[in-house]
């Protein structure tokens, strides 16, 4: 039941791998996105609801800003 498909640690492997003007704050934003993912993730398989891709988006826009004023400089870089 293999599957040729990458999976997500594939890509984060590749990503810190990468050589990029901010790694970090590369890091950090993939870590946001997969933070919100999987809340989502658990939403729709613990209490039945969902959102529209949208409001996920939404919500990832609202979290990187809570952890810029947090103090993640390298995010602030990469998005400012």
């Amino acid at each position: 039941m293999g599957s040729d498909r990458p999976k997500v640690i594939d890509y984060w492997q590749a990503t810190a791998r990468s050589p990029a003007s901010s790694p970090k704050g590369l890091k950090t934003t993939i870590m946001l996105i997969t933070w919100e993912i999987w809340k989502e993730r658990n939403e729709r398989v613990f209490d039945n609801k969902s959102s529209l891709p949208t409001e996920v988006m939404r919500r990832i826009k609202e979290e990187e800003k809570d952890w810029i004023i947090a103090g993640a400089k390298n995010l602030a870089d990469l998005v400012g």
